[in-house]
């Protein structure tokens, strides 16, 4: 029965969301670097850039939206057309938010620069790597486990620690230190389900053999 309730609510958010939120048509890319990319061209450049960190990413199915999305600043998600198949005919949806709360309008990636820009979309990358590994109950499960704060927080340091193997760890650290510092609110937030700093820094070195400084 609790499969049956996350799938209407997935299935309704995202309805929700394309009915009232989508506000961009994306690029399509299909060339020798990149496949099956439906990608928003104001942020061409650092989507591809963070795409380079996962060349397993090359073949996969995946549309970056830009959305009015006051929640998160961006989410990466199964295409809920897609999420019954197997797993090589599925897509996923990046979302990039494009308006927030007052507070939080420094986060938004039309507000970072380039280098913070590639922190956030390497992480949402992360969670696609993830998603192509589980199975349709495995990625159901994902859903209902980020209801709860205590596994919500071993999921997205698993996504952190999946981001900095590929590389990302330099831009990660970037992108949660200028949160932080740019806001309270981001300090309990990321405490409470990312990586610290200092985390990220000793797993970018114990995991990649480089320092941050």
């Amino acid at each position: 029965m609790i499969f049956e309730i996350i799938l209407i609510i997935y299935f309704g958010l995202i309805f929700f969301v394309y009915r009232n939120f989508y506000i961009s048509k994306g690029l399509y890319i299909n060339n020798i670097f990149y496949k099956n990319k439906i990608i928003t061209p104001q942020f061409k450049k650092t989507i591809e850039i963070a795409l380079s960190y996962y060349p397993s990413l090359k073949k996969t199915k995946i549309q970056f939206l830009v959305m009015k999305w006051k929640w998160f600043h961006s989410s990466a998600l199964p295409n809920p057309l897609t999420i019954f198949l197997p797993k090589k005919w599925r897509s996923y949806i990046i979302i990039i938010s494009d308006e927030t709360k007052k507070e939080l309008e420094h986060g938004l990636l039309k507000n970072l620069p380039e280098k913070l820009q590639i922190g956030i979309l390497g992480h949402e990358l992360a969670h696609i790597v993830d998603y192509e590994n589980k199975s349709f109950f495995q990625v159901i499960q994902i859903l209902w486990r980020y209801l709860i704060p205590s596994k919500r927080k071993k999921f997205e340091n698993s996504i952190d620690i999946l981001a900095i193997k590929h590389g990302i760890g330099y831009y990660l650290h970037g992108f949660y230190t200028y949160l932080i510092k740019k806001n309270p609110h981001h300090t309990k937030n990321f405490m409470e389900n990312y990586l610290s700093d200092e985390d990220i820094k000793k797993l970018t070195k114990e995991l990649t053999g480089k320092e941050i400084n």
